[in-house]
């Protein structure tokens, strides 16, 4: 088995034979099988661990907490990895593994690294740089390569078909935006790479940050140039807006705000692509990307109050509690819906009822949880922030 950690996108790779075999990989990004159980077990940030081989091998058994997203050596494979890690973080820490051949000869793995490695860590490389068409093809490229059922992979769409964005059913379908013919792409993204670079800070018609972002990504969607990607590469579009107007990267959660609403970005999306008035598509998007700067100071908070908890509860929790405590820091700033249930922490810790009740009730002595309700409405919530609490 062969663990593979890119501190940058942040990947882990998991396979089936030593280091020697990893001939194309740096040995300095390999990490051993004990070293991914040590941090499984450690109580620290869990990786999320997505499984890229066999469907048949993950029913017969897998690593416990583990998602299946399909053969990555396969397009539907691909695309599904693509949409699962798409919204992640740029930190995450994530863990594909196959385990079904030698890593040397494995079909899987290798793709995936290539696609969401190149997806993630390229959306920052080159923001200072001048927008082009071939960055944009590089994009694109990065995002879909190897599937096969795209006609144009890393160029603009050329197919004679309308492009529309519908819903319902087939004998009933909802039209909700046509995009321009694609023969009219060229000449419409010319305009826009131009108009992009001439509005950056220190251009002919440069814009304050938050319009220039927003016209950026509403004005990418609307000519929908690509036959798939477009909302993707949209998206980047503008955070390298954004980043071109602060001076660095920004370190704001866009693309994972967008994602935890999906549905208003679609809707604010329809409402603003129809006519020239946009103040709703401005206004929408300003208080996403304020909402975007809450989420990170949220995330950056609750890592510290994460670390905190654990630098004050490490050696004071038992394997159970242990277990329990690390899938609800999993859930990230959201935390459990509604807290956690005596049912949940059973179903997690696979034990009975009363140990779960004894081992809630030192949760809640030792001040690591917080209890509200009665009986069978009873919750608990996790006391990071205030030490004060405890009264162990």
């Amino acid at each position: 088995m062969i663990i593979r950690r890119i501190a940058a996108s942040v990947l882990i790779f998991v396979s089936s034979y030593a280091f020697s075999q990893a001939t194309s990989i740096p040995t300095n990004r390999l990490i051993n099988p004990e070293d991914l159980i040590k941090i499984l077990q450690s109580g620290k940030e869990q990786p999320l661990v997505l499984q890229t081989g066999s469907h048949n091998l993950f029913l017969q058994a897998h690593i416990p907490g583990s998602e299946y997203v399909g053969a990555a050596s396969t397009d539907t494979g691909l695309q599904q990895l693509r949409k699962r890690v798409d919204s992640l973080p740029r930190n995450k820490f994530i863990v594909l593994y196959c385990g079904c051949c030698p890593w040397s000869h494995c079909p899987n793995v290798k793709p995936a690294e290539r696609g969401i490695s190149k997806m993630m860590v390229d959306l920052y490389r080159n923001y200072a740089d001048a927008l082009s068409d071939q960055a944009l093809f590089d994009w694109h490229t990065m995002l879909l390569a190897g599937d096969k059922e795209i006609k144009v992979i890393g160029g603009y769409r050329t197919h004679a078909d309308a492009m529309q964005v519908v819903s319902g059913p087939i004998h009933k379908r909802t039209v909700h935006f046509e995009a321009p013919p694609s023969a009219r792409v060229p000449n419409e993204m010319k305009r826009f790479v131009a108009w992009f670079n001439a509005t950056a800070p220190g251009g002919r018609k440069a814009l304050p940050t938050l319009t220039r972002a927003a016209l950026a990504h509403l004005h990418f969607v609307c000519i929908h140039p690509f036959e798939d990607g477009n909302g993707r590469i949209g998206r980047a579009l503008a955070e390298k807006a954004l980043a071109q107007n602060l001076g660095h990267p920004t370190l704001i959660a866009l693309a994972y705000t967008i994602e935890r609403k999906r549905k208003d970005y679609y809707a604010a999306l329809e409402r603003n692509n129809k006519e020239l008035h946009i103040d709703g598509w401005m206004n929408y998007f300003a208080n996403t990307v304020l909402q975007a700067q809450h989420n990170t100071i949220k995330r950056v908070d609750f890592y510290i109050a994460k670390a905190k908890f654990y630098e004050k509860f490490r050696d004071r929790l038992n394997e159970r509690q242990a277990k329990v405590i690390a899938r609800i820091f999993r859930e990230g700033i959201d935390g459990f819906k509604s807290g956690l249930s005596a049912e949940n922490y059973i179903s997690i810790s696979k034990t009975s009822r009363a140990t779960a009740t004894r081992d809630l009730q030192d949760l809640v002595e030792k001040g690591a949880l917080t209890k509200t309700g009665e009986l069978r409405h009873t919750r608990y919530f996790l006391n990071p922030a205030d030490p004060a609490t405890s009264r162990a």
